[in-house]
């Protein structure tokens, strides 16, 4: 009787032992897929933190023969923008009036330039600007947009 004991109890560690090692397994392939997910999401982020988006905007629009407005200059990134140019495309300038050539040092994550500007009725509409600027992801980052008036 204890032999029959002995052979059912190393039968069971042995089953025992199996699953545990067939579990063990499985579990580290399935860290391994985790962790190469969160290696690739964690360089996403990074390439995401070092970028800045910098776009412009008109706001506060008013007036009826001489208009009036604020261009934003805003960076919606998550980086820091230096150097930043805001220039009106050369075809756009007109006799009466053109976006003028906006120059920023640095431009913080979420922080905004404001400009006031000034048109002649008739003188609005879409205006197409190019900005430019340099950041953490790399120099000369443009941005073609039309601001409206």
């Amino acid at each position: 009787m204890e032999i029959v004991s002995l052979v059912v109890a190393l039968g069971t560690l042995a089953f025992a032992l199996y699953t545990y090692l067939k579990h063990d397994k499985e579990l580290k392939a399935q860290q391994k897929f985790i962790n190469k997910y969160e290696i690739e999401r964690i360089k996403k982020e990074v390439v995401v933190q070092k970028k800045a988006d910098v776009r412009a905007y008109v706001t506060n629009i008013r007036g009826d023969y001489n208009h009036t407005g604020t261009l934003v200059v805003k960076n919606y990134g998550k980086a820091v923008a230096r150097n930043v140019q805001l220039v009106s495309h050369s075809f756009f300038q007109r006799k009466n009036y053109s976006i003028p050539h906006i120059e920023i040092k640095e431009l913080l994550p979420e922080i905004q330039q404001e400009y006031q500007l000034r048109w002649a009725f008739g003188d609005g509409g879409e205006i197409p600007v190019r900005i430019m600027w340099s950041d953490e992801s790399g120099k000369n980052r443009t941005n073609e947009c039309t601001v409206q008036l």
